[in-house]
């Protein structure tokens, strides 16, 4: 018979998992560092934390117990550091059981003109010049991270999963 408890359906108790952005602060919370802990105090075996900043990534691990939470640096709009994270993980583990490709980048904060003090909407024009002030490469790095280095995160770990 199927266990559909929550308990047994989300338990990641002796999985291994990987977090990408594993040191990262998001906009509102901290999702690498908090699920990296979070993961590794409900038991999972070994949790690898992956993102570019070293420093971020050491303060992610150094909470958990016997070393169960691992960081390696990696930076997901690079195949090279890619390739290289595989080569990191397989020297620990043979399979991942978890892998949260997470590319976390906020994009630019791109807000239309306010209505005038005595308002009247701003002109389609105006919205229209506001919005395309917006350098065109902050818009598409965040799709060279939450997107293509995504995708290209699950290709470099496909053979462990």
């Amino acid at each position: 018979m199927l266990n559909l408890q929550a308990s047994n359906l989300f338990s990641v108790q002796g999985r291994v998992v990987v977090i990408i952005g594993g040191g990262s602060e998001g906009y509102f919370s901290r999702p690498g560092p908090d699920y990296g802990q979070a993961i590794a105090i409900n038991g999972a075996s070994k949790t690898f934390v992956l993102g570019r900043r070293e420093d971020a990534l050491r303060e992610t691990a150094a909470p958990a117990r016997d070393g169960v939470i691992i960081p390696i640096k990696c930076d997901i709009t690079s195949k090279e550091s890619l390739v290289s994270a595989y080569q990191a993980l397989i020297a620990h583990i043979s399979h991942v059981d978890i892998l949260f490709a997470n590319g976390d980048l906020l994009g630019p904060l791109m807000r239309p003109p306010l209505p005038k003090a005595d308002g009247t909407l701003p002109s389609l024009s105006e919205i229209r010049d506001e919005l395309f002030n917006v350098p065109m490469e902050e818009f598409t790095n965040v799709l060279d991270v939450n997107v293509t280095g995504s995708y290209y995160t699950v290709l470099a770990f496909l053979p462990l999963l």
